[in-house]
């Protein structure tokens, strides 16, 4: 509050974000981390899943995209205190519609290519072999 005339202080959005983050989002570790292909200098538009703020790192952004079966894609962006992480959802997209960001950028993006080169195909297969197994277990 302002005393002198009792109005609430304003703040701006990047000052609330940083007080925010004075509480930090706690690293996770996961076992057994999927293979996550990570590359400097791009970002992943659209497809968002969600976005979390006050991530410390790229490897903590690539993570939570692990933890989260729906994530396929993730773009971290190195603001300090108060990195950001934007998990994206687009199986079967590969890694190829990454932007390219002119270099120095503070953006990093990654994938798991598990998740994000799954197809028609793949699905296929996976269904014949569900078959199989149930044709033999009769």
């Amino acid at each position: 509050m302002n005393e002198e005339s009792g109005d609430a202080k304003s703040t701006t959005d990047d000052e609330s974000k940083i007080a925010r983050c004075f509480i930090p989002t706690p690293p996770i570790s996961i076992p057994n981390l999927p293979s996550i292909t990570i590359a400097t200098n791009c970002d992943f538009c659209d497809h968002d899943l969600y976005t979390l703020t006050c991530i410390d790192s790229v490897s903590d952004c690539a993570n939570r995209c692990a933890a989260d079966i729906r994530c396929t894609h993730f773009t971290y962006i190195d603001i300090p205190n108060v990195g950001t992480c934007r998990l994206k959802r687009a199986p079967g997209s590969g890694g190829a519609w990454a932007t390219i960001i002119k270099p120095p950028s503070i953006y990093t993006c990654g994938y798991i290519p598990r998740r994000a080169f799954s197809s028609v195909l793949l699905d296929i297969c996976v269904g014949l072999e569900i078959s199989v197994f149930g044709l033999v277990n009769l």
